[in-house]
């Protein structure tokens, strides 16, 4: 969990980008700017945040009867973000699905 944590921060930091000035002006300063810096910001991809505190089986249960409200209370980037530690100025869209993509451990099945 730290590691996804310390990943979402480390793009956010690196991810700068030189200002290019709209004139040649001699001695312009520019300061670079970063991601957080944008008006709209759209996040893809995985950092592997995982539902925690539940077994395999109460996960299969819940996804079974739909509770997704449930397994929100185990979603580690949710609880991440309500804890300030990640992702925090963002905002989220409804998440009406089930978790997604693990297989049962030692087989190809999901």
């Amino acid at each position: 969990l730290l590691k996804r944590n310390e990943a979402y921060h480390q793009l956010c930091e690196r991810g700068a980008f030189q200002r290019q000035p709209l004139v040649t002006a001699p001695n312009a300063l520019l300061q670079p700017f970063g991601i957080l810096d944008h008006d709209c910001i759209f996040w893809l991809g995985d950092l592997n945040y995982r539902l925690t505190g539940l077994s395999d089986t109460d996960i299969r249960a819940l996804v079974a009867q739909r509770n997704w409200a449930t397994l929100l209370t185990c979603d580690q980037l949710l609880q991440q973000k309500q804890n300030g530690l990640a992702f925090v100025p963002f905002q989220e869209g409804r998440i009406d699905f089930a978790p997604t993509y693990k297989t049962i451990v030692g087989s190809s099945q999901y």
